[in-house]
């Protein structure tokens, strides 16, 4: 029979520990060992209460433990509907156990990623997010680390690179569809959102745009 981990994270932007203002080291290593033990056969559910509160009121397990203690006792892990961990998250070997598999072993202590290249990949999910406190908090990360301003603005084109090439491709997909049916004249919001002066009082604006 295949086990059913159900893991119940607290709110949060994301699972993957890289997305907001600071990298989240354990978060990357749960997420690589929820993949090792998907790799194992197991049957992997993940749930975040800022994005899912349905899926924490419908389980009853789940639903009484948040009654009786409230949401410190995030993250909470299922293994076939029973409660298996809670307020923390186990590591592999852990895991491993709570899912009955006999092969289970750490990874490597050694982290090739350095704290300056962890802070280069978030910058640049920064770029690809817009994500501007992102951009900034991890902008600031780097002069800090003593990265070069150089190394920042290469990896900052690559990721604009990345961004703006799914962004064509997105663009000649929507036009393929759209054909004739596109109107010549935009109504949008943001159809033609002038440059800001940011050294001029910016007028009222009235629309999403500032249009």
């Amino acid at each position: 029979m295949t086990t059913v981990f159900e893991v119940f994270d607290p709110a949060m932007c994301c699972s993957t520990g890289v997305c907001g203002p600071d990298v989240d080291p354990k978060l990357v290593h749960f997420s690589a060992d929820l993949d090792w033990l998907k790799s194992q056969g197991v049957d992997v559910r993940r749930y975040n209460l800022a994005h899912q509160p349905t899926q924490f009121a419908n389980q009853s397990v789940i639903r009484e433990l948040l009654s009786k203690a409230g949401t410190a006792v995030l993250p909470a892990i299922l293994a076939n509907g029973t409660l298996v961990s809670q307020s923390h998250y186990p590591s592999r070997v852990e895991l491993a156990a709570m899912a009955g598999l006999t092969a289970g072993s750490e990874p490597a202590a050694h982290d090739s990623l350095t704290a300056p290249m962890r802070e280069l990949a978030a910058l640049a999910a920064a770029v690809g997010a817009n994500c501007e406190s992102c951009f900034e908090f991890h902008h600031a990360a780097l002069r800090k680390l003593g990265v070069s301003a150089d190394d920042i603005a290469t990896v900052v084109s690559i990721a604009q690179q990345v961004k703006n090439r799914a962004a064509e491709h997105l663009d000649k997909l929507a036009q393929g569809h759209l054909g004739s049916q596109q109107s010549e004249v935009s109504t949008s919001c943001c159809a033609s959102t002038p440059p800001v002066n940011i050294g001029i009082t910016a007028k009222k604006k009235t629309s999403c745009c500032g249009n």
